[in-house]
């Protein structure tokens, strides 16, 4: 084989790997990593795992005790909801607000809500987060 040819060979086996390489580095880089969410101490508002959509949840309370908003946030667990609490502090004291779902639309937060009513006996307000 002549020294062009071996010299041209090379160099489309090089390019070859170069753009391999480079759509690997697009199409697995381009997947965002995300950690695992304890559902009962989640300090990050919902908003935060996809910040492409705004997403709609049920406020279910808010309480100055902790235990109290734990409590609420199993029983909703144990009736199948989605639900977790959040830490706010405002004005020097700490509340924690118990949420339900993660909904992409309004119609799904209203639904989820009239649910929460009918089978636990629980009024909420529907928050956009």
């Amino acid at each position: 084989m002549e020294r062009q040819t071996k010299q041209r060979i090379t160099g489309v086996i090089v390019a070859i790997i170069i753009l391999a390489v480079i759509l690997l580095l697009l199409f697995v880089g381009s997947e965002p990593s995300t950690p695992p969410v304890d559902s009962l101490n989640q300090s990050q508002p919902i908003a935060a795992v996809n910040t492409a959509q705004q997403v709609w949840v049920v406020q279910i309370g808010s309480f100055t005790t902790k235990s109290h908003a734990t409590a609420l946030v199993k029983k909703l667990q144990q009736a199948g909801f989605n639900s977790y609490l959040n830490e706010v502090v405002t004005n020097n004291a700490t509340y924690y607000r118990v949420f339900a779902g993660n909904e992409i639309n309004k119609q799904n937060a209203d639904d989820l809500k009239q649910k929460l009513q009918d089978n636990l006996q629980l009024t909420g307000i529907i928050v956009k987060k």
